[in-house]
């Protein structure tokens, strides 16, 4: 049998509209389809079936209990004012789970039969409340309303303790018709509660405009900001900010959640406005240091920079004013997080910092200078190619076939965004490549065979090659290894497109691919390097527009920004002249490797009269047509791997890109 029990709605309409002189202790919940706490029903529990008691928790607020004989039905119902303040009568807004809300918003917990919630929303109104001498509750009611996990079905409810019934409207003491309880400026009339620099202080009794706030940037798949975008003011929490040694500045967060934020000068310089590049997590004496945490989450490692825009210390570690923009890659993680602190900033410093209002602030933006909303940077060397006055690329590309062991199977693209990538010569007089980053390191080897004159690398292809620095006296030398890992024995190949030296035969630019199989012809680690070298789109972008093929939605014209306005997965760019309903889409291959002139049926779904098949950027003959499949011979190409993709004529979109390898 329930020990609480269901009233009737006339029943309960007359216990709720019982004489104002009749003291009244009772708990209502009315619980939403959905809602956890309530389990979707409503209960009606009184004094004849239970105890209630009433007591003040340690953030000064109310707790209402109630137990039957049992215990088995027993509820708590928790209410708090924002920094401890006592009850008072009024409506508390944005309310967050006790006693873990932050020091600027009410707290509220209802639970009770064993559930309860990990985190809620809500808000609640104070009816009545009364204290005795020693500040015990004499009198209490509210009425309440609750979220558990974000969810939209909510407990709703009322509670009373020995209450009167007899609700005042709640005070208001500047008349402004708006309650203490809300009201910014409690004994100055402000009914519209304007808080420009959202301090929680309305501005008609703000004596000066500060900027304090969080703003971050999270990008998918950054870690610390949980790929959010998001701002904290001091509506949400409270802010602190501390000086150490002069060289190092601490700004901490506690609402909700709690964030750290700590800026640094590397070897204990004063940290003064300016622009601080290559910022490591902080503390390490010779870089900047740079750590953003919160929210229970935190970078092992990271890179980043930051732009100090103002500060302003006081005695003993005092900051009186401090800004900062920062950009923080977690673990090499790119795109990074982009944030922005303030503390009691002045005026100036209330809007982001964009020099050229393109969207980008100034330390995310890859031109600071010029307006560049896409934010296009084809040779990926961090200035964006509205600025950047030759397009060259830098930049590492690995292409490993699934059991390769130095590359794991993975597609990875290094460039001076995510890595310090460097060259010197080796031993061999070639050229050894490396690609640095703190989570791991790779070197590339590069030599020639030993010739009559010289063994100095050329351009030229370079076959039969074998471990560097094993090789025979006759063969070139190739190794790739990093992160741990490298081949005992290998053989490949590589071909250099381009290479200069300078006058201490240092290399000033390179270019390079490569083919390496680790002991004894295992699965294929491809590979592409340019270091300063003319601009060559990345290996598998055929139109060199940064976006790979397989995720470009028009390949064969140029579209960074991808805009596909009509969503049907075909790129604007590729919506040129009269073209089919539904777009050719190259479904599978009969074979993925074959030798030049060898057969090749391609199976195509929407199949046209003139769909063309291309292997890299050479079109394949066609040896006969299917309904659904062309039959074609493979190009006359060189080894290794290229896409194969379909054409159609006046740029009429494709879909599809399937790898297939060449053989020698």
């Amino acid at each position: 049998m329930r020990d609480g029990i269901i009233l009737p709605l006339a029943l309960l309409a007359a216990v709720l509209l019982a004489s104002p002189l009749e003291a009244q202790t009772f708990l209502h919940l009315d619980s939403e389809e959905g809602d956890y706490i309530g389990q979707g029903e409503e209960l009606f529990l009184d004094e004849t079936q239970g105890t209630f008691t009433a007591t003040r928790n340690f953030d000064n607020g109310v707790t209402v209990n109630f137990r039957t004989e049992s215990f088995s039905t027993w509820w708590t119902l928790t209410f708090a004012a924002p920094r401890d303040a006592e009850l008072i009568p009024g409506p508390y807004q944005r309310a967050t789970r006790w006693p873990f809300q932050s020091p600027t918003k009410p707290g509220l917990d209802v639970y009770g039969n064993g559930r309860g919630c990990n985190t809620l929303t809500g808000r609640f109104d104070v009816l009545e409340v009364q204290y005795g001498a020693s500040g015990e509750i004499e009198r209490f009611a509210a009425t309440f309303e609750q979220h558990c996990e974000g969810n939209e079905p909510a407990l709703l409810g009322e509670v009373r303790f020995n209450s009167t019934g007899d609700f005042p409207d709640p005070p208001d003491s500047d008349g402004d018709g708006v309650p203490d309880t809300l009201d910014n400026c409690l004994l100055v009339v402000n009914p519209d509660q304007q808080d420009e620099d959202r301090d929680g202080v309305g501005d008609v009794c703000d004596g000066e405009f500060n900027v304090t706030g969080l703003f971050f940037d999270s990008p998918a798949g950054d870690w610390v900001g949980g790929g959010k975008t998001f701002t904290l003011s001091p509506i949400d929490g409270d802010f602190s900010a501390v000086h150490f040694d002069e060289s190092r500045v601490s700004v901490r967060f506690r609402g909700d959640d709690l964030w750290d934020l700590d800026f640094e000068t590397p070897e204990g310089m004063l940290l003064v406005p300016g622009l601080y590049q290559g910022a490591t997590r902080f503390p390490l004496p010779e870089d900047p240091g740079l750590d953003v945490s919160g929210a229970g989450r935190g970078c092992n490692t990271l890179t980043g920079r930051f732009e100090i825009l103002e500060a302003v210390y006081g005695p003993e570690g005092v900051v009186e004013r401090f800004a900062a923009d920062y950009v923080q890659s977690c673990e090499g993680f790119m795109p990074p997080l982009v944030g922005v602190v303030r503390f009691n900033a002045s005026e100036e410093y209330g809007r982001l910092k964009d020099s050229d209002e393109d969207g980008a602030i100034d330390i995310a933006d890859n031109c600071p200078g010029l307006p560049n909303r896409d934010q296009l940077d084809s040779d990926a060397d961090g200035a964006g190619d509205v600025c950047d006055a030759s397009l060259e690329a830098t930049f590492v590309l690995f292409d490993s076939e699934e059991g390769d062991y130095i590359g794991q199977g993975l597609r990875q693209l290094f460039t001076n965004a995510t890595h310090r990538i460097w060259l010197e010569r080796n031993f061999h007089d070639g050229v050894e490549v490396h690609a640095d980053s703190e989570e791991a390191s790779y070197t590339l080897d590069f030599a020639a065979p030993e010739g009559p004159d010289e063994s100095i690398l050329h351009a030229g292809s370079y076959d039969g090659a074998t471990r560097f620095p094993f090789q025979a006296p006759d063969e070139p030398g190739l190794s790739v290894s990093g992160d741990g890992r490298g081949c005992n024995q290998l053989t490949g190949r590589f071909d250099v497109l381009e290479v200069e030296y300078g006058p201490n035969d240092e290399v000033h630019v390179f270019s390079a691919d490569f083919e390496q199989h680790c002991e004894e012809g295992q699965p294929a680690l491809f590979g592409s390097v340019r270091f300063r070298a003319e601009f060559i789109p990345v290996p598998g972008d055929q139109d060199g527009d940064g976006v790979l093929n397989e995720d470009d939605n028009c390949l064969h014209q140029p579209n960074p920004t991808q805009v596909d306005a009509d969503g049907d997965g075909v790129g604007d760019a590729c919506m040129v002249g009269i073209c089919p309903d539904k777009p050719a889409k190259l479904q599978t291959l009969s074979r993925r490797r074959g030798s030049p002139g060898a057969s090749v049926e391609v199976r195509i779904r929407n199949l046209g009269p003139e769909t063309e098949v291309w292997f890299g950027s050479t079109q394949a003959g066609v040896i006969r047509r299917n309904r659904r499949a062309l039959i074609v011979r493979v190009p006359a190409l060189p080894p290794g791997k290229v896409e194969v993709t379909l054409r159609e004529p006046s740029a009429c979109p494709t879909l599809g890109a399937i790898t297939f390898r060449v053989r020698g």
